[in-house]
C-alpha cells in the first residue's frame, strides 16, 4: 500500500484502507530526515521531505495539527512468539509483565464462576473488559459466557481462539485508546496481525509433560499461506489436548490437613510442646488442619420441625430415654447435648459413635476421621480438548480498495471437578429427617408414647417420636 501524496504535512499523514466491509483509519508511524544544503547560507536551512512507505500500526487516528507524538507500543514478532513457546493465546499473553492474572480463566471451578475453556487478558490489572483484542485491526467476537470482574459483568474475547500459527506480529498498545475504540480499550489494545504477504506451509507438533503427572499437553498445528492469483489465503488447523491436574496429583495439595503434607516444626505440626520455663505441656496446635468444620458424618439435632418448616426446636428425649447425657459415653451409645445436638464419627473397628461436642482434630485421635478432605475431588487444571480453525482472505481490487474475509471457529470441551456441595441448615433451612422415616434413630420406628412394639414385633422405647434436622 502506498502513501497518499495529497497530504502535504508529515504530521497529518493517515493511511486510508478501504474495503467492501468499511473503511479503517490508523495513524502511521513516519519519520522525516532534515538535510542541510551546504550551498545555502548559514542559518538558512532547507528541509527536504523524504517520502516513506505507510505502516499499519495500532494506535489513535485522531488528527492533531499541533502535535503528533508516539504512543507506547510493544511489538512481538514471530521469533518472539516462538521463543515464548506458549501452547495457546492465553499462554502467549500470560507472559506480559504489564498484564495482571485474569479473574476469568479456565481454572475457575466454583459453581457460579466456572466458564470452561476460556482465558481473558487483563492489561494493567483493571479488568479484562477494559482490554480490547483485535485481529488485523478488527474486533474479536466476545466469549458468549460473561464474567464478573470487580463486581461488574463483562463480555470479553477468549485469548485461546487466537490463531498463533498464522500471527506475523502482535502489537500491544499499552496506553488507553478509548478515544477511538471506546471504553473497552481503556487499559490498552492487543492487535494480532496476520500478514497478507506471507507464503509457505508449516506443520508442528508440541508436547509437554509434567514431572509429577497431570496437565500433560499435546498440540498439533497445520498452517499454510499462499497466493491464488491476486487473492491471498491463510488457513490454519489447530488441535490441543491437555490432561487434568487435580489436587491429589501433588503431595503438597493432596490433604487439607497441612500437618501431614509439610515438614513443620512444633507446635504447628500438631505435636505437643512443653513450656521450657514452667515445664507445662501446652495445648496442641491444630490451626493448620484447614479442612473446614463440615465433616463426612455430619452434625445433627433432635427435636421438632415447626409449622413454618424452617424453624427447628431441639431437645433431648423426655427423661433422657434411650440416650446418655455423658460427654464421653460408651462406644455405640447415643448421646446429645441439652438442645439435642450430636455428632457422628467413625470408629477404628468400622462402627459409628455419638458425640455431644465437635470431634477432635488431634493427630492420632480416631475422631479425626470425621473431617473430610475436600481436596480429594478438586481440579486445578481442567481436562481440555480444543479444535481451532482460522481462515483469512485478502484480495486487492485497487491500490486503495481491497476485499477481506476472516473466519474463526473454536470448539472445545473442558472437564473440571470440585468437592461435593455440603448441606447445612444455615443456607438450606428446613432440611430434616421426619419422625416417620425408619432410618431416624429417634423416630417412630424406635419410640412410641406407650412403648408399643412395631407391627413386625420389634420393640420400641417409651417416648415421643421426634424429627432430626441436618445442621451440617
Amino acid at each position: 500500500m502506498k502513501s497518499n501524496p495529497a497530504f502535504s504535512t508529515l504530521r497529518n499523514i493517515f493511511l486510508v484502507q478501504a474495503s467492501l466491509c468499511g473503511a479503517i483509519f490508523s495513524g502511521p508511524v513516519l519519520r522525516a530526515q532534515s538535510r542541510i544544503d551546504p550551498a545555502k547560507p548559514a542559518g538558512a536551512e532547507a528541509r527536504e521531505i523524504v517520502a516513506l512507505g505507510a505502516l499499519t500500526v495500532t494506535g489513535s487516528n485522531i488528527r492533531r495539527v499541533e502535535a503528533e507524538t508516539a504512543l507506547p507500543i510493544t511489538v512481538f514478532n514471530q521469533a518472539d512468539i516462538t521463543l515464548r513457546g506458549g501452547s495457546t493465546g492465553a499462554d502467549l499473553f500470560g507472559t506480559l509483565t504489564f498484564a495482571a492474572p485474569p479473574q476469568v480463566n479456565e481454572t475457575i471451578i466454583a459453581s457460579q464462576g466456572a466458564r470452561g475453556d476460556v482465558s481473558l487478558v487483563d492489561l494493567r490489572g483493571i479488568g479484562a473488559g477494559s482490554t480490547l483484542m483485535l485481529i488485523n485491526g478488527r474486533r474479536v467476537a466476545p466469549h458468549p459466557i460473561s464474567g464478573t470482574e470487580n463486581g461488574v459483568p463483562s463480555l470479553s474475547p477468549n485469548a485461546n481462539i487466537v490463531p498463533t500459527a498464522l500471527i506475523d506480529r502482535v502489537e500491544i498498545l499499552r496506553d488507553g485508546a478509548s478515544a477511538i475504540y471506546g471504553s473497552e480499550a481503556t487499559a490498552g489494545v492487543i492487535n494480532s496481525i496476520v500478514s497478507p504477504l506471507a507464503t509457505g506451509a508449516k506443520l508442528s507438533f508440541r508436547g509437554a509433560m509434567t514431572q509429577h503427572g497431570g496437565a500433560n499437553e499435546a498440540r498439533v498445528t497445520a498452517s499454510e499461506a499462499y497466493f491464488k492469483g491476486k487473492t491471498h489465503l491463510s488457513v490454519s488447523l489447530d488441535y490441543f489436548h491437555r490432561d487434568a491436574m487435580t489436587a491429589h496429583d501433588r503431595k503438597w495439595s493432596s490433604l487439607s490437613d497441612l500437618r501431614l503434607t509439610r515438614n513443620l516444626p512444633a507446635p504447628w505440626n500438631g505435636r505437643p510442646v512443653t513450656d521450657p520455663a514452667t515445664g507445662v505441656v501446652l495445648p496442641l496446635n491444630n490451626a493448620l488442619h484447614v479442612g473446614g468444620t463440615i465433616g463426612n458424618y455430619g452434625q445433627y439435632q433432635r427435636g421438632l420441625i415447626q409449622p413454618n418448616f424452617t424453624t427447628f426446636v431441639g431437645s433431648r428425649p423426655t427423661g433422657n430415654t434411650g440416650i446418655s447425657t455423658s460427654t464421653t459415653p460408651p462406644a455405640g451409645t447415643a448421646t446429645m447435648s441439652a438442645n439435642g445436638t450430636f455428632y457422628l464419627y467413625p470408629t477404628s473397628d468400622g462402627g459409628v459413635n455419638f458425640k455431644q461436642t465437635t470431634p477432635s482434630r488431634n493427630l492420632g485421635n480416631q475422631e479425626g476421621d470425621f473431617y473430610g478432605n475436600p481436596l480429594l475431588h478438586r481440579t486445578f487444571v481442567p481436562k481440555t480438548d480444543r479444535a481451532n480453525v482460522a481462515l483469512f482472505l485478502n484480495r486487492p481490487i485497487h491500490e486503495r480498495l481491497s476485499v477481506f474475509g476472516d473466519l474463526l471457529y473454536s470448539g472445545s470441551r473442558s472437564v473440571s471437578g470440585r468437592e461435593p456441595v455440603n448441606m447445612q441448615r444455615v443456607n438450606e433451612p428446613g432440611i430434616y429427617v421426619p419422625a416417620s422415616n425408619p432410618y431416624n434413630p429417634f423416630g417412630a420406628r424406635f419410640y412410641d408414647p406407650a412403648g408399643t412394639p412395631n407391627a413386625d414385633g420389634t420393640p420400641r422405647l417409651v417416648g415421643q417420636p421426634a424429627d432430626v434436622t441436618i445442621v451440617s
